[in-house]
């Protein structure tokens, strides 16, 4: 460029050669000027003054030097004795959690972590994509402690992915047809991703309550406090119970013969005679007094845990006649609960309920007169 410049200096024109010209040509020039008012002309003179004047700008606006936005006097400060940069794992702003980064990038720097003044000038190392691009954003001198650039960068990159809480596990309930030895596990993947103050007996609990009422009723009040236990429990219960709406070969035939013929003859089938047996469970012998005041001092020793309700119940659904103590919503008797009776009768079995003998009146005069 510069020597663009040199050679049109020299081919330009001098000022005493234009100033030789004959003065009937100038008259005769000027003339025709005013007559008729001609386009004017950029000399090579302005083209060279232009060339020069953007030559200085560019000049000026190319010259960069590097300023952080941590104070410039670090970098005239060398490195640790026996210092080297490690890999640290990059950043991009996309993806992934800003305070997790922020620990991998201490850790990364092993027994010189400690050092704040280190840790301002190489951060930007561990920086890629947008989040770099943020970093040359920060005003020079701006930032003049690590806390502060930390905090700067918490603050812009948040916590963007969702997080599982125990709302969402409460919701997270096993599908129709679903297998209940893949949600459970699919359950116990979820909850390890829950933050929440919650322990693993309260996340089986909760795992429990949302599985398919067939296999729930096997499952409550036998005391499962881990995932394991859980997994083994539903896998020795899905062998035995059928699960709801599955239809095999022989339910099938006898579908199609009933579609021939009218039979009112109860069904000789011996799985759904056994199911029907094991589902029903006789009344404890005592009164609805009695029975109530058991089943409060059970759940009240924690022999005995309420299911977990959808939703709390009203005040007037705890009065309706129909309202189950047990399952926390109208819909059968608390003494006429299956599910209840199940658990006290295995609690009898047990030892652990003993009920009030009763002796048995006799009229002193049985006989009619």
């Amino acid at each position: 460029m510069a020597e663009m410049i040199k050679e049109l200096k020299n081919s330009a024109p001098k000022p005493s050669e234009v100033n030789e010209k004959h003065p009937q040509e100038e008259s005769a020039a000027a003339g025709k000027e005013s007559e008729q008012k001609g386009p004017s002309f950029v000399t090579q003179e302005d083209v060279v003054a232009m060339l020069e004047k953007e030559l200085s700008r560019s000049q000026e606006d190319w010259k960069y030097l590097p300023q952080p936005p941590y104070p410039s006097s670090l970098l005239q400060q060398p490195y640790p004795k026996g210092y080297e940069a490690p890999t640290f794992v990059l950043f991009d702003g996309r993806k992934g959690s800003p305070k997790e980064h922020v620990n991998r990038f201490i850790d990364a720097l092993g027994p010189y972590a400690g050092d704040h003044n280190l840790r301002l000038r190489e951060f930007s190392k561990s920086l890629t994509d947008r989040a770099y691009t943020w970093y040359t954003t920060l005003a020079p001198g701006s930032i003049h402690f690590w806390e502060s650039l930390a905090s700067r960068f918490c603050k812009k990159y948040f916590q963007h992915e969702e997080r599982v809480t125990t709302t969402q596990l409460n919701n997270t309930r096993q599908k129709h047809g679903e297998d209940p030895v893949d949600f459970v596990r699919k359950f116990r993947d979820l909850a390890l991703d829950c933050y929440d103050e919650k322990d693993e007996e309260a996340l089986v609990e909760i795992c429990i309550s949302n599985i398919v009422a067939d296999y729930r009723v096997y499952l409550e009040n036998i005391g499962i406090s881990q995932f394991s236990r859980l997994l083994e429990a539903v896998r020795k219960t899905s062998m035995s119970v059928k699960p709801p709406g599955q239809r095999t070969w022989r339910n099938e035939k006898k579908e199609a013969h009933q579609t021939l013929a009218i039979d009112d003859k109860p069904s000789n089938d011996y799985n759904s005679r056994k199911r029907k047996d094991r589902e029903t469970y006789p009344p404890l012998p005592c009164k609805d007094e009695e029975f109530h005041a058991i089943l409060d001092t059970m759940i009240a020793d924690g022999v005995i845990k309420p299911v977990r309700p959808y939703k709390v119940p009203t005040r007037e659904e705890k009065n309706d006649p129909r309202y189950c103590c047990y399952h926390q919503f109208v819909g059968h008797p608390t003494t006429a609960c299956q599910s209840l009776r199940r658990i006290l009768h295995a609690k009898i079995h047990e030892g652990v309920l003993e009920l009030p003998s009763r002796k048995q009146t006799i009229d002193e005069d049985p006989l009619p007169k």
